[in-house]
């Protein structure tokens, strides 16, 4: 938000109690003090609680809290509302311009292209640091730039992956000693490394002059002290012939990587305490207030694996095997990622990680290629899939949500405000599934059966299975390149 718009909006002029009455506006209120009726302008519960941030220099306590007798107050009454806004941003905004994350369309993309696409549940709170400069809060929740949602960005999936995959490939090296390294594990080592780059890109002052940023490089240093200059010799010269196969450039130290990433939108948010304690007393200092994605908030996960630097060579066999072990490295990645390493800020004390259930699809442009042996080698779940609460049957609303007539039974202002926050949500839940029928009841039914995806999808629901499915769709790359030769 810019800085003008809290200029044209200010209420700091004015006295502390007054200051509390706008900020009582802000957080719930339904009308603003009369000196400040002009504020009825502000009408979106997100853009209120931005404008909180004004109260960092008077009454911020007030703000973040509210008054200590009553049970909820400040930035904590305004989160449902932010929340249900957020929600309505996503229909009214975000899905009429078709920014949903959804499975990419593969047609127009290199042969042995994939993209996969699910939707995960928060296991833990998600944490990550705003780049607004003001803000009510010292720990804000990152929201992209447009429409202010909270967010994680493709370079955040990015670096996270990749960190996740280094990581992996260190721990393999964890504790060996020299004796250990033969030749063939530094072969392995070095290959598996040029893998990295080749996914996500050229590595950071990996050809720099400067020897101290050589030093910092992490993969440099995992290898056992006779080791490592050999192979990070042999390592440097291996990248340097694969950049110059793939530019025309000479000298070129820019590579991108295959993988695409999308951005994942959440629309809720929570709060978090955190109490630093002293290690003279034992006891908490100053708590911490922590802006956060809660637990339990869903959102989408969208990537895209596009091959650019092989165009032309896709029926090679050496091309279609790196293609089927990318697959199954990516997958334990996300696996990892999302279920162990954890994402955003704070992930060693547990927070941003994903619970192991999932929905979602994964896509292979490949002429030919038949998965439908795969889909039937895993077992599916036994038992359907437990309804939404609100729901009685999958295409009927629980009674408290039902008129005699079947139509969805709205509440009053009255009712609305006696509700709790839990039940405020899955009231708007059944409303948003109501609507979602309606609409869908308007439009014409097509004869024609649904067309067929055009090239060949998998389903998976867990993390576990999309591994599965990963390894299963590699062997069938692989068993269709042997027929071939």
């Amino acid at each position: 938000m810019i800085h003008d718009y809290f200029a044209a909006y200010s209420y700091l002029d004015s006295y502390d109690h007054v200051q509390r009455r706008v900020i009582d506006y802000l957080v719930g209120e339904k009308t603003p003090p009369e000196e400040f009726a002009w504020l009825s302008a502000i009408q979106d519960p997100a853009a209120k609680v931005e404008m909180l941030a004004l109260a960092q220099l008077s009454v911020k306590n007030y703000a973040t809290s509210g008054d200590p007798r009553e049970r909820s107050g400040g930035l904590k009454r305004a989160l449902p509302d932010v929340s249900r806004s957020f929600e309505q941003r996503v229909d009214k905004e975000l899905t009429p311009l078709g920014l949903t994350p959804a499975l990419p369309a593969l047609d127009e993309l290199p042969e042995l292209s994939f993209a996969l696409h699910f939707r995960f549940r928060l296991r833990q709170p998600y944490l990550s640091h705003d780049e607004s400069v003001l803000y009510l809060l010292d720990n804000p929740v990152r929201k992209e730039k447009v429409f202010r949602l909270p967010y994680v960005a493709p370079t955040q999936w990015k670096g996270t992956l990749h960190s996740v995959m280094v990581q992996q490939l260190a721990a393999e090296w964890d504790g060996k000693k020299d004796q250990d390294a033969t030749h063939e594990a530094l072969k392995k080592f070095i290959e598996q490394r040029t893998r990295l780059l080749v996914l996500f890109g050229s590595e950071k002052d990996l050809f720099s002059e400067d020897s101290r940023k050589k030093e910092n490089l992490f993969l440099d240093n995992v290898l056992p002290d006779r080791f490592k200059k050999d192979a990070a010799k042999s390592y440097r010269a291996q990248i340097k012939e694969l950049l110059n196969k793939n530019s025309d450039k000479k000298n070129n130290e820019f590579f991108a990587g295959r993988l695409q990433f999308y951005p994942s939108f959440f629309t809720q948010l929570g709060l978090e305490v955190m109490n630093p304690h002293s290690r003279k007393t034992g006891s908490g200092e100053v708590p911490i207030l922590f802006e956060t994605v809660p637990r339990g908030a869903e959102a989408g996960f969208t990537l895209l694996y596009v091959p650019h630097d092989c165009v032309g060579q896709q029926r090679a066999p050496l091309v279609r095997q790196q293609v089927a072990e990318d697959l199954k490295l990516i997958a334990h990645g996300l696996y990892e990622m999302f279920c162990l390493y954890g994402f955003g800020a704070k992930v060693t004390s547990g927070f941003g990680r994903a619970e192991e259930k999932i929905e979602g699809k994964l896509a292979l442009r490949a002429r030919n290629l038949n998965l439908s042996d795969a889909g039937k080698a895993v077992s599916q779940p036994t038992g359907a899939a437990p309804l939404p609460k609100y729901l009685e049957a999958p295409d009927r609303l629980k009674p408290e949500y039902r008129n005699p007539d079947g139509t969805f039974r709205e509440r009053s202002e009255a009712e609305l405000k006696q509700m709790g926050k839990m039940s405020r949500w899955e009231y708007d839940k059944a409303r948003r599934w109501w609507l979602a029928q309606a609409e869908k009841a308007k439009q014409p039914v097509l004869e024609n059966k649904p067309a067929k995806p055009a090239w060949p999808e998998v389903e998976f629901r867990s993390f576990a299975e999309l591994e599965q499915k990963a390894a299963q769709a590699a062997e069938a790359l692989q068993k269709e390149m042997r027929r071939e030769r």
